[in-house]
């Protein structure tokens, strides 16, 4: 990278990544991009080796105790701090699969100056568990796609904003001077759609970029099950403030059965899993869906009061 004014400042929100960020870190500063780029890593309480792999490159660290840590007040600490043009999001243990990976979100953004932010396809990494790599496969299809509010599309938006409004900041890059103007509303879970309902309200573009690529899987435990799925939950809510969204938990306690056995037959029916890989799948999925009941429980409760 030549020595210049940074162009862009990609940050990186940690806790205990010491499994990738070496690999993630690797594949940010190999990146084939012309112009020099500042990276603070925001670390929330590491107490693994993620500080120490992460001092060995040309990173700001900034620590933050683990109770003042929220996705939204690490993402505008960040912007506060942050130079140049655009604002990257990169998490820990997203690591970008080629080295064209961030040219590739930044020119959606300059090709159009009415797309607001960028986004990369996720990809599940080779030891997933299956249903882990269906669901990502699932979301991140391999077609490009713009999302744009229009007269054809503005009732389904206004249905439902939430689902509507596409975006994720695992691995995203938006125009910075945006952001300063515009930061990132406090939520337990989904400030990335919060944030893309809003652009989207103020006539903004957001594309999805599949030629750019991270590798990225979230492989939950029961307790991470039961945190994860409250705080989307409570997301939604506040990002929806629709009472139904109480009525689809109990619906979905209740379907709960039927999501189970239709999972577990797609599973049993997969010629290309070892008996192994099936009961590891298996156990995989029991454990999330009780956690998952547990979160969306509690979620209910808070609702309530």
């Amino acid at each position: 990278m030549p020595d210049q004014q940074p162009a862009l400042t990609v940050l990186i929100r940690a806790k205990n990544e010491a499994a990738y960020i070496g690999q993630t870190l690797s594949q940010l500063f190999a990146q084939e991009y012309p112009h020099t780029f500042r990276v603070i890593l925001i670390d929330s309480g590491s107490e693994d080796a993620t500080l120490e792999i992460a001092s060995q490159y040309p990173v700001e660290i900034i620590r933050i105790p683990p109770e003042d840590f929220s996705y939204s007040s690490a993402l505008n600490l960040g912007v506060g701090r942050a130079v140049g043009k655009y604002f990257v999001c990169l998490s820990g243990d997203a690591v970008p699969t080629d080295k064209q990976w961030l040219s590739g979100l930044v020119d959606a953004l300059e090709q159009d100056p009415q797309v607001v932010a960028s986004f990369s396809r996720q990809l599940p990494r080779e030891d997933s568990n299956y249903f882990v790599a269906e669901q990502i496969n699932r979301t991140f299809p391999g077609q490009p796609r713009q999302i744009v509010l229009t007269d054809r599309n503005r009732e389904a938006f206004a249905t439902d904003p939430y689902e509507f409004s596409f975006f994720s900041n695992t691995s995203g890059c938006i125009r910075l001077a945006y952001l300063k103007q515009n930061p990132f509303e406090e939520l337990p879970f989904a400030e990335d759609r919060q944030f893309a309902i809003r652009a989207l309200k103020q006539g903004y573009k957001l594309q999805y970029v599949p030629s750019s690529m991270v590798f990225h899987a979230h492989q939950m435990t029961f307790r991470g099950a039961i945190h994860r799925t409250r705080n989307a939950a409570l997301g939604r809510w506040q990002i929806r403030q629709r009472r139904s969204d109480l009525l689809s938990i109990l619906a979905r306690h209740l379907l709960l059965p039927a999501i189970f056995l239709k999972a577990s037959l797609r599973l049993g029916r997969d010629p290309g899993l070892r008996v192994t890989a099936k009961l590891g799948a298996f156990c995989y999925l029991v454990k999330v869906m009780l956690g998952g009941a547990i979160g969306q429980t509690s979620a209910w409760l808070r609702y309530r009061t």
